[in-house]
């Protein structure tokens, strides 16, 4: 369940965005006004971010349609929370505590920065950074 206080964040942080000049932001305005969205990843097809309206992590098209999903996979829910912290600080109460059952992030060991490939420093793994996962679900089944 959303706080009213946790809305008023993420309500904030959406109006926050839509006032930022950059030209990557400025092609999601129009989507983040329209969904009701702050946007966390900044893909070129498929984002994720925060629907303001209930706190849920949402996937969407950044063109139309928007094609607007709910994310259940609970490890991408987790890893677009960890991002969402990152982008935008305010965010950081609806980033859930680590459960005792969590698991090390068998991408970054923990972590938080991606260990495989060329990343640039600072890149953020699938766990969203916090370098733990919860032990069902997508990055933990073999």
């Amino acid at each position: 369940m959303l706080t009213s206080d946790n809305k008023a964040r993420l309500r904030r942080c959406l109006d926050s965005f839509l006032k930022e000049q950059t030209s990557r932001a400025g092609e999601l305005h129009r989507v983040a006004k329209e969904l009701g969205v702050v946007p966390i990843t900044d893909d070129w097809n498929r984002n994720f971010g925060i629907r303001v309206s209930d706190g849920r992590v949402v996937s969407f098209n950044r063109i139309e349609p928007f094609d607007l999903e709910l994310v259940t996979v609970p490890n991408a829910e987790l890893a677009a929370l960890g991002h969402a912290w990152t982008k935008f600080p305010e965010l950081a109460p609806l980033v859930p505590r680590r459960p005792t059952e969590a698991i090390i992030c068998p991408a970054c060991n923990g972590s938080g920065l991606a260990t495989h490939g060329e990343r640039p420093k600072d890149f953020a793994c699938y766990c969203g950074g916090l370098g733990w996962l919860l032990p069902e679900g997508w990055l933990t089944r073999s």
